[in-house]
């Protein structure tokens, strides 16, 4: 069974936020049982914390993190991935930009692939690749697709 970490970086979200965990919600349910939302609200200063802070009191799929200054986005992903409980990471951004129904792709995971990627073409369609190579040693997988 898979189980899944989705880490999502959260900056002045409050308007997006409570969709973006009701659409992700949904759609990672239909991809496993097993899975988490980690929000790192990076210090936006609007009211994103006590939304995550409500959502993670009631739903124990959902963790908040809190930085104390703004770091920006790319520390605020690894905040989240290095609180990752499982070894499939998804990471989102908070306004809505990745459909959450392509969360769905991750049940290709389990057909041995290690590295999923996404992009959107010019005629706003989503492209896909796929690797069976896994990062090491400072190398990068990607797959031709990849961005």
């Amino acid at each position: 069974m898979l189980t899944v970490s989705v880490v999502i970086p959260v900056y002045r979200a409050e308007q997006t936020l409570l969709d973006l965990y009701r659409q992700l919600s949904d759609a990672m349910s239909e991809v496993t049982p097993d899975f988490e939302i980690i929000f790192v609200e990076d210090a936006g200063g609007d009211g994103s914390w006590p939304i995550i802070a409500e959502l993670a009191r009631t739903d124990q799929r959902v963790r908040g993190f809190r930085m104390s200054r703004n770091y920006g986005q790319h520390n605020a992903l690894l905040c989240g991935i290095r609180a990752a409980k499982h070894g499939i990471i998804l990471t989102m951004d908070d306004d809505l930009q990745h459909p959450v129904t392509e969360a769905k792709l991750l049940r290709s995971c389990g057909l041995g692939y290690n590295f999923i990627a996404l992009r959107r073409a010019a005629n706003a369609t989503i492209e896909t690749g796929y690797d069976t190579r896994i990062a090491s040693s400072g190398q990068a997988a990607a797959s031709p697709n990849a961005l």
